[in-house]
C-alpha cells in the first residue's frame, strides 16, 4: 500500500489536502488554513506547512485578527517558535 489512506494524486493542491488530512485538522483549523491560502493566493499551498513567513504574514493581516491566537499556536506546534 504505497499511499496509505491517501490517493496517488499529484499537484500542489493535492499535496496540501493530503497534509491537512495527515495532521487531522478539525473544520475551524482547515477553514482558517484555506482562508490563508486564498487570501495570499499561494500557488503552492503546502508552503504554509514549511514556511513560517506565511503564518507571520497572516498574523498581521486584518482578516485574521480574530484567529491570531490559533495562528500563533499552529506556528509554535509546527516550527517550535512563538511569533
Amino acid at each position: 500500500m504505497p499511499f496509505g489512506i491517501f490517493s496517488p494524486k499529484v499537484g500542489h493542491q493535492a499535496l496540501y489536502n493530503d497534509l491537512c488530512k495527515l495532521h487531522g485538522f478539525d473544520r475551524p483549523v482547515k477553514a482558517l488554513l484555506d482562508q490563508i491560502v486564498q487570501t495570499f493566493d499561494l500557488k503552492q499551498p503546502s508552503l504554509i506547512f514549511v514556511d513560517m513567513k506565511v503564518l507571520r504574514k497572516a498574523i498581521t493581516h486584518p482578516s485574521f485578527v480574530a484567529q491570531e491566537d490559533l495562528i500563533r499556536e499552529l506556528c509554535f506546534k509546527w516550527f517550535g517558535r512563538r511569533i
